[in-house]
C-alpha cells in the first residue's frame, strides 16, 4: 500500500468516526481531528515501515500479530494466548480484514478506546463548557497523552479503558470481564487491580467509617507495597521464598523507585542503560505531555491532604498502584508509560476529592443544609446528590 492510500484511509476512518460522534462534546471531535493529522504526519514523515519504529518499536510486534491473525499462518502460530493481546489486536485484525492497513487498524482501535473512555468520563462529570471539558480531559489523561498514544499502534489506551471499567464496574460479571481483558493485555496490571480492589474492600469492611485518615494511609501504603513484592517473588519462583532476601523489601533504592512513580520521575531511578535520552531531553519531552508529571503528583498531594476523605474507589486505585509499582520497579520497565493505565483513575480521584471538599465548604456556609451532614466524618455518606454540580 502506498503512503497516499494509507493517508486516504486515515481520512476516511476519521471522517466516519467524526460523523458517529458528531452529537458528542466538541473535545471528542477535536480528538478525532487531531488523530487524523497526527497519524498522517507520522506516515508522511517516516513512511509506512519506519513509522513502526517511531517512539516505540513495540508497534512492529502488534503489526506482526495482526498480520498473523489475518492470514492462515495464525493456525500454525506459536504465539501463546497472552502474547496475542487480543483485546487490542483482535478488533484491529477485523478492521484489517475489511481492507485497512494493519498499522492503521491498530491506531483506529486505539482511538476508539480513547473516544469511548472520554465519553464515559464526560458522562460522569458532565462538563458543559469547553473549559470544563478540557479540565476533565487533561486531568484524566484523555487529552495530550491519550491523543498521542492513540496515534500510535500501541495498547495504552485499551489498558486505560479496561482498568477504568474494572475499577468502576457495578456488577460482578462486568468486573470479571474487564479484569480478564486487562489480564490479556498485561497480566501484572490485572493482578494489581484485583489486589487493590480486595485491599480497599477489606479495609472498608473492617472500619466503621469509610474515610482512611493519615494514620491509616501510613499503614496502608507499606502493606500494599510489601504485598506487591510478594506477588513478584511468587511469579518469578513459584514460591514466596525466592532469591530476594527479606532486607530487599526495605531497600532505600527500591522505596525511592516506588515513590518516584507518584511524582512522574521514574527515569531518575532506573538504570542508566535503560534510558536512551539525556535528563534535559527527558524533561523536555514531558512538557507537551505534562500529565506525566502533573497527574501523579497532584493525585499524591490530594491523597495526602484529603486522606480523611478518600473513598473506597480512590483507596482501591491507590492500593492497585502501590502493588503495580512494587512489581514494575523490580524490572527494567519502570517508566511513565507503564503507569498510563492508572492515569484516568488518578484524574477521577482528583476531581472527586476536590469536588467533595468544595461541596463540604459550601455546605458549611449554607444554613439550609442539615447540620448533621456537616458533622459526619464519612465523605461518601455526607454529600447529597443535589449538592454535587
Amino acid at each position: 500500500m502506498s503512503e497516499q492510500m494509507y493517508i486516504a484511509q486515515t481520512l476516511i476512518v476519521g471522517t466516519v468516526l467524526f460523523m458517529l460522534f458528531r452529537q458528542h462534546p466538541r473535545l471528542v471531535q477535536f480528538q478525532i481531528v487531531t488523530w487524523m493529522i497526527g497519524v498522517s504526519l507520522i506516515a508522511w514523515r517516516f513512511n509506512l515501515v519506519e513509522q513502526l519504529n517511531f517512539y516505540s518499536n513495540d508497534q512492529r510486534y502488534y503489526h506482526n500479530i495482526v498480520e498473523e491473525l489475518t492470514t492462515k499462518r495464525f493456525l500454525t502460530s506459536e504465539y501463546p494466548i497472552e502474547s496475542l493481546k487480543l483485546p487490542f489486536t483482535g478488533p484491529a485484525a477485523v478492521l484489517s480484514l475489511l481492507g485497512l492497513h494493519p498499522t492503521l487498524a491498530l491506531k483506529a482501535v486505539s482511538l476508539i478506546y480513547l473516544l469511548v473512555l472520554t465519553n464515559i468520563l464526560f458522562a460522569k462529570f458532565q462538563p458543559v463548557k469547553l473549559r470544563d471539558q478540557l479540565k476533565v480531559s487533561y486531568l484524566t489523561g484523555t487529552a495530550a497523552i491519550g491523543i498521542f498514544f492513540s496515534s500510535l499502534a500501541l495498547r495504552e489506551t485499551s489498558m486505560m479503558f479496561f482498568a477504568f471499567q474494572f475499577m468502576t464496574a457495578k456488577r460482578l460479571t462486568h468486573s470479571v470481564l474487564f479484569l480478564s481483558l486487562a489480564y490479556l493485555l498485561r497480566p501484572h496490571l490485572a493482578a494489581a487491580l484485583l489486589a487493590g480492589q480486595i485491599a480497599a474492600s477489606l479495609w472498608t469492611y473492617f472500619r466503621t467509617c469509610r474515610s482512611l485518615g493519615h494514620l491509616g494511609l501510613l499503614l496502608f501504603i507499606p502493606s500494599l507495597t510489601l504485598f506487591g513484592s510478594l506477588i513478584f517473588i511468587y511469579q518469578r519462583s513459584g514460591t514466596f521464598i525466592g532469591e530476594t532476601s527479606d532486607s530487599d523489601f526495605f531497600e532505600l533504592n527500591r522505596s525511592v523507585g516506588i515513590a518516584s512513580n507518584f511524582v512522574g520521575l521514574q527515569f531518575l531511578t532506573v538504570p542508566e542503560s535503560t534510558v536512551n535520552f539525556s535528563l534535559f531531553h527527558l524533561l523536555l519531552f514531558r512538557i507537551p505531555l505534562s500529565e506525566t508529571l502533573v497527574i501523579p503528583t497532584v493525585f499524591t498531594v490530594v491523597s495526602l491532604v484529603f486522606a480523611h476523605r478518600i473513598r473506597t474507589g480512590h483507596l482501591a486505585t491507590l492500593g492497585a498502584f502501590l502493588v503495580y509499582c512494587s512489581i514494575s520497579t523490580r524490572t527494567d520497565f519502570n517508566s511513565f508509560r507503564q503507569n498510563i493505565p492508572f492515569v484516568p483513575l488518578f484524574g477521577v480521584a482528583i476531581l472527586q476529592l476536590v469536588r467533595d471538599y468544595r461541596t463540604c465548604l459550601y455546605d458549611s456556609c449554607d444554613s439550609t443544609f442539615t447540620p448533621a451532614l456537616r458533622q459526619s466524618n464519612c465523605p461518601e455518606s455526607e454529600i447529597p446528590s443535589t449538592v454535587v454540580p
